[in-house]
Order: structure tokens, then C-alpha cells, then sequence
């Protein structure tokens, strides 16, 4: 099996480093990609900067360059449930793009539903591990959402219960491909006014979540 995980920023994918070992190579294709033999299996680490372009970049080199089997995405989001607090969760079962045209009668704005097998993988990793989690709707687009009035109109779009930059770009790359993919975003901040400052504490304090459960998918993965 070749597992391929998408995150946007080293710090919040660095721990899973260490939880894999030595790197077998590491890979220059404009953004950083390392490739791990973890019981045989083959794990490609891309990290592939921040925003929608990057992510897409990154999936798509994941699919066409190393033929990955599946997409694996987790990272830090806004929330946008009251419910959800920074440490929670919200495992992912479908994403839209916020940012794309509405007027544009395209699959697009349909958005990107996860692959069910791994959604109940996933489900079955966020139980083992205690994470405190929702299952629902990420919303993805090309800004850092620190508006309240802001965030507020794209729940309304989308019915989201976070927010971030990339998923949507990975999910549709994997749709091109034709190849799965599926999510975890762990909530940093509220997608508020203190966002900013919120979301700096957060990559100090909760992305473990992030490196934990790519970790627990690979091993249910390659024991499945």
C-alpha cells in the first residue's frame, strides 16, 4: 500500500516524524515530500504550504508521481460550532470550496464527499484515541478567517462546522484521480476576531492530535 498525507504546515505534521523513523528520501518537487517504509507499506509526508493552489499541487504529485492508493489530510481549522472548542475535532464527511463562484454551474460547488471506508476508518481511529469530535462539513478557501460577520456567512453557504485552506483543493485532485481520500481538521480557534492569536497558540498545544491520528490510520491501514 502507498499512503499519501496532505498537511499544510511542517508544524503541524512534525511529530509524525518522529513516530515514523528515518525517512528513506527525501523528495524536492518544489514542495517537501518524504517517503517512509512503515511495516512494508510505503508513506509519502507532503508538506505542501499554505492555501489552495499548494494543496492541490501536492495531492496531485502524491497521485500521479508516487501512485499513492489514498489521500490522508489533518491539520488545524477555525471552528464554526459553538459545540467544538480548540482540542476538538471534526472528522470530515464532506467539504465545499467557500470561495468559488456560486453563478458557476460546475460538480464544484456540489463539494467532495470522503471515501466511506476510510470515513469509518477514521471514526474508528478519533474513538481510539479519545478525540472529542463532530462528523460533518469543512469549508475551504483562500483566506484566514478572522471575521465573525464573515465566518458567519459561510456557514449559511455551506453548513459547515470548520473552516480552513486547503481540504477542498486535496478532495478534488483526489476526485481527478478517482482516488480516496479523507480528513481530520482539529479546531484551533474560532474563526473569530482572537483568531489569529488563537491559532498561534494552538499549533503549540494541539497539533499532536494531527500527528496522532495519521498515525493510528497508517497502522489500522496496513493491518486492515
Amino acid at each position: 500500500m502507498r499512503i499519501g498525507i496532505v498537511c499544510a504546515m511542517e508544524d503541524e505534521i512534525s511529530l509524525l516524524r518522529q513516530y515514523l523513523g528515518k525517512e528513506e528520501q527525501k523528495i524536492n518537487s518544489g514542495i517537501s515530500i518524504s517517503e517512509y517504509i512503515y511495516e512494508g507499506h510505503s508513506v509519502f509526508l507532503a508538506v505542501s504550504g499554505i492555501g489552495k493552489v499548494f494543496a492541490s499541487i501536492a495531492a496531485s504529485v502524491l497521485l500521479s508521481t508516487y501512485k499513492c492508493d489514498l489521500i490522508l489530510n489533518t491539520g488545524l481549522a477555525g471552528s464554526c460550532d459553538s459545540d467544538l472548542m480548540p482540542g476538538d475535532a471534526v472528522l470530515v464527511n464532506k467539504v465545499f470550496f467557500h470561495d468559488f463562484d456560486e453563478r458557476v454551474y460546475d460538480d464544484v460547488n456540489k463539494g467532495f464527499d470522503s471515501d466511506i471506508d476510510l470515513l469509518k476508518l477514521s471514526s474508528d481511529a478519533v474513538l481510539q484515541l479519545g478525540i472529542k469530535h463532530k462528523t460533518g462539513v469543512c469549508a475551504t478557501g483562500d483566506v484566514f478567517v478572522d471575521d465573525s460577520i464573515k465566518k458567519d456567512a459561510i456557514i449559511a453557504k455551506t453548513g459547515c462546522k470548520c473552516i480552513e485552506m486547503e481540504l477542498a483543493a486535496i478532495a478534488q485532485a483526489c476526485k481527478a484521480f478517482s482516488i480516496p481520500f479523507t480528513s481530520l481538521k482539529v479546531i484551533s480557534d474560532h474563526a473569530d476576531e482572537n483568531a489569529e492569536d488563537d491559532f498561534d497558540v494552538g499549533i503549540d498545544r494541539f497539533t499532536k492530535i494531527s500527528a496522532d491520528y495519521a498515525m493510528k490510520m497508517i497502522e489500522l491501514l496496513v493491518s486492515d
